[in-house]
């Protein structure tokens, strides 16, 4: 049996971007709130075991296989970090790679090119982000 995930967070200036994030009046672009473990993301979870059998006498090979695999895997996932404040800023995209066996298998995970979109937006200045995803303005 072997088993191996990959989880994956983005950290602006060393913390954790939450997954899901709400603001209320007054926005203070000095200290948005940090996310968590709870934050890191699975990208492929894979769990792989095989059994085989050889019922012969004498045994001379395989006679029967038995394959189990369970999968669970995301391709894209979208991180939003509210009231970044201006200056500059360290993005960094974190993974790590968690992997067990008992037999002799291994385990490797690739991340290839991606697209990283950050988008300087200037909101009104009293504008809510609610937890159900809709904006709305205090005019």
């Amino acid at each position: 049996m072997s088993q191996a995930s990959v989880v994956a967070w983005l950290e602006m200036d060393g913390a954790i971007v939450p997954i899901e994030s709400a603001s209320a009046p007054p926005q203070d672009g000095s200290s948005p709130p940090a996310g968590n473990d709870e934050d890191k993301v699975t990208f492929c979870d894979r769990e792989y075991q095989r059994t085989v059998t050889d019922q012969e006498d004498p045994t001379d090979g395989i006679d029967g296989e038995d394959d189990y695999i369970r999968t669970k895997s995301s391709h894209a996932f979208n991180w939003v970090r509210l009231n970044a404040g201006s200056g500059l800023h360290t993005i960094e995209l974190k993974a790590e790679i968690l992997a067990e066996s008992t037999a002799e298998g291994f385990a490797e995970a690739i991340v290839g090119n991606r697209t990283l979109l950050i988008e300087p937006t200037k909101m009104a200045n009293n504008a809510v982000i609610s937890d159900s995803g809709t904006s709305t303005s205090g005019k």
